[in-house]
């Protein structure tokens, strides 16, 4: 009953559903009813910021705001144009830099995608654009100032539209201003001052500001520094002597000097000159000066301070051991101290009867046998050794030296004779006692000429001439000593020596000089002559012609000579001084180019020797210590065009000349070290033969000592392009254009010499092994689940890793022994690109990256469209063919079913058509079609069902009810299936029940049985 009741009801939606065959009514448009009229919302436009003018490349932002609404999109006009200049969906539009082609007018307004559609047109807002000022410097004084000076530099802004400007300077490019007046003074300015100097205005209440100016340099300059010195530099000074200082001042002129002393700022003196003496020196205190002058600089730095120490001069002090009254015989020892303090160093000079030449320099005088000779008055002197100032001389102390009561005169100097001026001493010698008054007698008078205590009379300057003798007496017993022998006393004009010279004054040195001394006047044949140079009481030389061979500067001077007679003191008029000019020779520099050491053989070597002064000169060239020239010429250059292993020796140069000076110095010596010239060798690291990719390591080392600071260039395939300047030139990735032969080459750093170029090494590059990757399988795209295998082929080699890529990425997605990859079942994220690359333990290390694959995928499962090649219901004993259609890659095998879908009933094909080649009832029905490929099989969704119909009548004459009833069963196909289902399901279901029932009736008729 329940089947039969869901029959019926099935069988009225098929009719219902047949029965709805109308068309489909007109639909009626409907539109908005009419509103009554309203204001559009208002917009108002501002513009930040909202001074004016802007400046150019400042930033404007216009801001449209809507009094209602919202989701508004926004446009923004530009003069009188109606075409907006931008659209926005922010409400602010803004200018980033700000030029003249901004200046104009702006307004907005909004446009919406609801009511209301758009708003009013907003005010109008003009923007002005004007050139940012410019700032400028100005310098009150000058560039370049003095330590100490004021300077001013004033800030003036360039342009109009703003005058509350506020300053800034800045100081060497800090961000940190120094100031922020218009003027900027520096009232005593110091070295720190230094530097360049900009300026900048701000706008007062605003942020924007002008052009930073030019810079102006200003330089401060230290005052010009003073140097004090003293003359003399030793310390102390004694009283009495003559001090010096003079004021250097280092640069600039016109200067008037002040000199200060101890504390005060007082100029003690003032001066146009230099130097202030203090002539006679009293007081100590210290000392500074300084420079003034009109111009700027005014003044100098002050100058160091120099302490003037003043002590009174010592005094000499003589003592004397045993006595001052000695005889003929004793030893005399006379010793000088010298009192104060301040110098320890003196060196005593001891003088005898007020001569100028000391008798020794010895702090104690000795006298180990004393003679009458020695008779006299002895003073003493100390010299500070290493300079010029002394002591004051010590009082006289008298020595006697007693003689026997004989009376013996003699006179000194003893020959005769005597030249008018000399002195003159007579002395008379009694043999023994004491106490004796000597008297003097000249001529034949009986009346003594002169009486002493003493036993000398001398004549200081002889004039006259005549016999005297002398007589001793005493109160003692003796009285008297004998008469003298008489003494005559000869007196003529002393003779005057003169000098000659050859071959003149000025002579150079290493020249022959001959000074000859002729003494004028007769009465003396033997003289014995003596030459004094610069020291009248040190004699040079002793011969009438004082020759000097070889002239040295040492030999410049003055020259005087005097005769003395031979086996006597007497001597003649010292001649007048003539002046002995030596001059060096000119000298020779030798000089070498290159000036490098040690050059290389082969290369060009070039001596050059300079003379300083004259001309026409003849350059002789010296080697080695052989004293014979090697080349003479007359141009100053000798040239060594090849330098070999026997050119290395040490040079020197001289000129020779016709005329005074004849020749030159010897020049200086340079010595030429040859060296044979190195050779480049190269090393290759790691092999000649390389691989794309790799990194390749030339190295340039140069054989051979001398040269240490080499500058490498390496040059390919042109021995003239270099290509690298280092040692080591490393090609990181090579490629094959890296391939060739390179050679290095070594150059000395601030030279011009260099090293023999390398052996070639030729480079050769090879690509790295070709990666293939191919997909299986081949169609595209693949759909979600498929199973899709990439393979990976390297050309060449063995033991290759392999490694996966995918899109863009350089990380490996999977690394694998094998070759292959495989996705067993496709999903979305695995479309991509895909590629492969080898990896590898030896060289090459890598494969090239391989051809990039793309794969494709697909996530909804493809469904066949089902067609058949006739149209309505097929005639029985015709054929019919049924298409599978699916528009999806290729590798498609297709698998038909019949009534139901049942994979174990299919039939497969390999094309996408099944034909029946005569249709006979049992064909009719529905039939389904799907695709499947790759292995494991990937299946495409079921087509929609196809119904066939068979008919032995013509279709032409099948009524409308019929095809409209098959219509209406195939609408309800899916119905009719759940039915079919159901139904099989109700039948089971009754069977069940029924079987049931039977058993239990069977147990009953078995229990009823018993």
């Amino acid at each position: 009953m329940e089947f039969r009741s869901l029959s019926v009801i099935l069988l009225q939606i098929v009719f219902i559903h047949c029965g709805q065959t109308q068309d489909v009514s007109e639909g009626t448009e409907t539109s908005d009813s009419d509103t009554p009229g309203s204001a559009l919302p208002r917009a108002t436009l501002t513009v930040e910021p909202t001074w004016s003018p802007v400046f150019t490349g400042e930033s404007v932002t216009l801001k449209c705001e809507m009094e209602s609404y919202s989701d508004w999109r926004y446009q923004w006009y530009k003069g009188s144009s109606r075409t907006a200049v931008s659209q926005s969906q922010t409400n602010t539009f803004t200018i980033r830099s700000a030029a003249d082609q901004d200046q104009d007018q702006y307004w907005c307004r909004g446009e919406s995608d609801y009511r209301p559609t758009s708003s009013q047109q907003s005010n109008t807002v003009t923007v002005t654009v004007k050139e940012r000022p410019k700032a400028v410097v100005s310098i009150q004084s000058d560039d370049q100032v003095f330590v100490g000076a004021t300077v001013t530099l004033r800030c003036d802004i360039q342009g109009g539209g703003v005058s509350n400007w506020q300053h800034s300077w800045f100081k060497d490019g800090s961000s940190t201003p120094v100031s922020k007046e218009q003027q900027y003074r520096i009232s005593s300015v110091t070295e720190s001052h230094s530097g360049k100097y900009t300026c900048r205005g701000t706008e007062s209440g605003t942020s924007r500001y002008s052009h930073t100016s030019d810079a102006v340099t200003l330089t401060v300059s230290a005052l010009p520094r003073a140097t004090l010195t003293v003359e003399p530099t030793w310390s102390p000074v004694f009283t009495g002597e003559s001090v010096t200082l003079k004021c250097e001042i280092e640069s600039y002129s016109n200067w008037r000097y002040q000199w200060y002393k101890g504390s005060s700022r007082t100029p003690a003196s003032q001066s146009q000159k230099n130097t202030f003496t203090i002539r006679s020196a009293a007081d100590q205190d210290q000392y500074w000066c300084r420079g003034e002058r009109d111009n700027r600089p005014s003044s100098s730095q002050r100058s160091n301070p120099v302490t003037l120490t003043v002590k009174e001069r010592p005094k000499a002090v003589v003592s004397i051991q045993p006595d001052k009254q000695v005889f003929r015989g004793e030893t005399v020892t006379l010793r000088c101290d010298i009192e104060g303090e301040g110098v320890s160093n003196w060196q005593h000079s001891w003088f005898k009867d007020d001569s100028y030449r000391p008798v020794s320099n010895e702090q104690q005088y000795s006298i180990s046998s004393v003679t009458e000779s020695h008779s006299g008055k002895y003073t003493c002197r100390g010299t500070e050794s290493g300079t010029s100032r002394y002591s004051h001389t010590s009082d006289a102390v008298t020595l006697t030296v007693s003689a026997l009561p004989r009376a013996t005169l003699t006179v000194e100097p003893t020959w005769s004779p005597v030249f008018t001026g000399e002195s003159v001493t007579l002395k008379c010698e009694i043999e023994s006692y004491s106490d004796w008054r000597y008297q003097w007698y000249k001529g034949s008078s009986r009346t003594a000429a002169s009486q002493s205590q003493t036993n000398t009379f001398t004549i200081r300057s002889a004039a006259d001439q005549d016999q005297y003798w002398c007589k001793g007496e005493r109160d003692n017993r003796p009285s008297s000593s004998q008469r003298s022998n008489p003494v005559t006393l000869t007196v003529k004009e002393r003779p005057k020596a003169v000098v000659s010279i050859q071959p003149d004054k000025q002579v150079f040195i290493e020249a022959t000089v001959t000074l000859r001394c002729d003494i004028e006047g007769e009465g003396v044949s033997n003289w014995q002559y003596s030459w004094f140079k610069d020291d009248p009481y040190r004699p040079v030389s002793y011969e009438q012609q004082y020759s000097i061979s070889s002239v040295t500067e040492s030999h410049r001077g003055k020259y005087t000579c005097r005769g003395t007679e031979r086996r006597t003191s007497r001597y003649s008029h010292t001649s007048g001084a003539v002046r002995l000019t030596v001059s060096a020779l000119p000298r020779a520099t030798l000089t070498v180019e290159p000036k490098w050491s040690p050059v290389f053989t082969g290369e060009s070597v070039t001596l050059k020797c300079e003379i300083e002064t004259y001309s026409n000169w003849r350059y002789q060239w010296y080697k080695g210590s052989s004293r014979t020239a090697v080349s003479q010429s007359r141009t100053n250059t000798f040239t060594i065009t090849s330098a070999a292993g026997q050119d290395q020796d040490q040079y020197w140069c001289r000129g020779e000349r016709d005329n005074r000076p004849s020749s030159s110095q010897r020049s200086n010596t340079g010595t030429l070290t040859v060296k044979e010239r190195p050779k480049a060798v190269v090393s290759i690291q790691p092999d000649k033969q390389v691989f794309i990719g790799e990194t390749v390591t030339l190295r340039c080392d140069i054989e051979g000592e001398g040269v240490s600071n080499w500058q490498h260039s390496w040059f390919k395939d042109d021995p003239y392009r270099p290509v690298g300047y280092e040692q080591q030139y490393s090609i990181s990735s090579v490629t094959e254009s890296h391939r060739g032969k390179y050679t290095c080459r070594g150059t000395e750093r601030r030279t011009s010499r260099y090293s023999h170029t390398s052996d070639a090494v030729t480079l050769t590059v090879s690509a790295l092994p070709n990666a293939t990757l191919t997909v299986e399988p081949t169609w595209s795209p693949v759909f979600t689940g498929e199973s899709v295998t990439l393979k990976c082929k390297i050309e060449s080699h063995s033991d290759w890793r392999y490694q996966w890529y995918k899109g863009s990425s350089r990380t490996a997605v999977n690394q694998s022994q094998t070759n292959t990859f495989s996705i067993r079942s496709a999903a979305d994220q695995d479309q991509d690109q895909y590629w492969c690359r080898g990896e590898r333990d030896n060289r090459p290390s890598s494969s090239q990256p391989s051809n990039t694959v793309t794969l494709t995928v697909k996530a909804e499962k493809p469904k066949p469209e089902l067609t058949s090649s006739h149209k309505g219901a097929a005639l029985i004993g015709n054929p019919v063919v049924l298409y599978c259609e699916l528009d999806q890659s290729a590798g498609w095998r297709f698998y038909w079913s019949k009534h139901t879908q049942n994979p174990e009933n299919e039939i497969k094909t390999e094309t996408h058509s099944y034909s029946i080649s005569s249709v006979s009832v049992s064909d009719g029905g529905q039939y389904w079609c799907r695709a499947g490929r790759g292995n494991p099989d990937y299946y495409t969704n079921y087509s929609h069902a196809l119904w066939i119909n068979t008919t032995s009548v013509s279709s032409s004459g099948a009524s409308f009810s019929v095809l409209c009833l098959l219509s209406c069963l195939m609408a309800v196909s899916s119905y009719l299936l759940v039915t079919i289902v159901l139904v099989v399901k109700f039948y089971r279901a009754q069977g069940e029940e029924r079987k049931k029932k039977l058993k239990l009736k069977e147990t009953d008729k078995t229990e009823a049985a018993d």
